[in-house]
This record gives structure tokens, sequence and C-alpha cells, in this order.
């Protein structure tokens, strides 16, 4: 007996009647960019993707509100405005006194302009070097190719930049990928102590190292957006601002 094969009339009415068949598909956009219902709004970019308040084709190439706010430093002064509001919530002092850094690898799209390779991770992409509150909350952010050693980039960024915004810190932990000369001479230029959080030689397998498991929350804060799972962008600066965009809609929704 032979199988008999629908026609187009009769898969149209099951369709209609809602019985059988495959659903009806729906337009993969609108006639308006504006209106594109499958992207974010304002700070809920980095958890969707798009970049800012539903724009459709919005890319770091392009001259929009995200492109025009980064480069007048708008999306990291907003993140700034608000960790003193989250730190008062939770009786805490305004100003932190005690950071912690660390960095975190991520695979990089071919877009990137520039790529590194890890070989201890055995990754080529970027690498996000962060500084945090006690709370998690980032102070500094800065993206390089992944081949940039820790070392480097806390002398010649991360450790700068934290003395220059944020004055009333006076302690960073680390761990041991940032102990020697060159850490130490920034340190003591930029009027921080970093103190090496080394772990325990009785310590096997993983084990949850006290006080750097702050940083590593945060880094799993940022990989659980969907912006940020890897990095999609063309500039490194492009990233960073993702990062201040994600964590202002983290403290945002603390305070709500």
């Amino acid at each position: 007996m032979s199988r008999r094969i629908p026609t187009r009339a009769s898969r149209s009415c099951c369709l209609t009647s809602g019985s059988v068949g495959r659903p009806p598909v729906r337009p993969s956009h609108t006639s308006n960019p504006l209106s594109e219902p499958s992207c974010g709004r304002g700070v809920r970019c980095a958890r969707t993707s798009s970049v800012f308040n539903g724009l459709h084709h919005v890319t770091d190439r392009t001259d929009t509100s995200f492109r025009l706010w980064m480069k007048d430093g708008t999306w990291k002064r907003v993140q700034d405005a608000l960790p003193s509001k989250v730190r008062q919530a939770q009786g805490r002092e305004h100003e932190p006194t005690i950071g912690i850094m660390d960095s975190q690898s991520v695979k990089a799209s071919e877009e990137a302009d520039r790529r590194g390779y890890d070989a201890g991770k055995q990754m080529k992409g970027r690498k996000r070097h962060l500084l945090v509150a006690v709370l998690g909350l980032v102070l500094v952010a800065w993206v390089t190719t992944t081949d940039v050693q820790d070392r480097d980039a806390a002398a010649g960024a991360v450790l700068p930049r934290a003395s220059e915004d944020f004055p009333s810190l006076n302690k960073v932990w680390a761990d041991a990928g940032y102990q020697g000369p060159v850490v130490a001479d920034a340190a003591k230029q930029a009027g921080l102590a970093v103190e090496i959080v080394r772990r325990a030689e009785e310590d096997t397998g993983f084990v949850v190292q006290k006080r750097r498991w702050v940083v590593e929350r945060t880094n799993a804060w940022l990989t659980r957006q969907r912006r940020l799972a890897r990095d999609y962008e063309r500039h490194e600066h492009s990233s960073e601002t993702l990062i201040h965009i994600a964590m202002t809609g983290l403290m945002l929704r603390r305070l709500a």
C-alpha cells in the first residue's frame, strides 16, 4: 500500500486547525529596525544579541548611541556611579578600600582585529583583566589579547587606573601570577599594597581559594551574559564597554 503524501492544501488545512503539521513561521524581522522584538532594551543588551536600545543592526563600526557613549565614557561613568549605592544598601562604606585582581581568557571570533594565543590554556582569543571590590563589582576592566601576561597588564593599566579612579583603594589581593618586581614596582608607584594569596600546599584538586573566589564569581557573572560568553567584538574597547553595561545591569537589579 502506497503512502499518501499530503498536498499543499491539506497542509494548510492542518495548520489552520491546529491539530497536526508544521507550526506557522513568524517573520524573522520587522520593517522597522527600532522595533525588532528579538533585541534587548537598554542595559539588557549584554544579555541579548543587540547592543543598545533595541537597534537591530548595531556593531562597533556604526555611528550609534552605543559608540558615542563608548567614546565619551558615558557607559563607564554610569557604571562608576552605582557601586557606592549598592555598597550603602548592604551596609558598607561608600568607597572601596580593598580589591581583588585576576584575569579570564575567552575565545574571540574571527571578526576581532587582534587575537593572541594563550599557551597555558591553549586558547586563541582575548583576555579580560579585572579588578573587583569585595562585593564582586568591577572597578577596572581592561581587555587585551591572550598572550599578554597578567603581571604586565596589572603594571601597565589595571593598577594605575585603580589608583586614579579610586583613591580610597589601598590594598589588592591577587594570585601567584602577579608576583615579582614588575607588579611590586607598579603597586608602589600607585600607592597600593599587593598581597599574593597562595594556594595551600595540602590542597589537591579544585579548592575554593580564600579571597580570590570573589573575582572568580565575577568572571562567572560575565560569562553568563550572552554577549560575553565569548568575545564577539572587533575592537577591544567595545569588549570593555560591554563589561561595563553588564555590571550596570547587575547593580540595577540589586537596587530594584
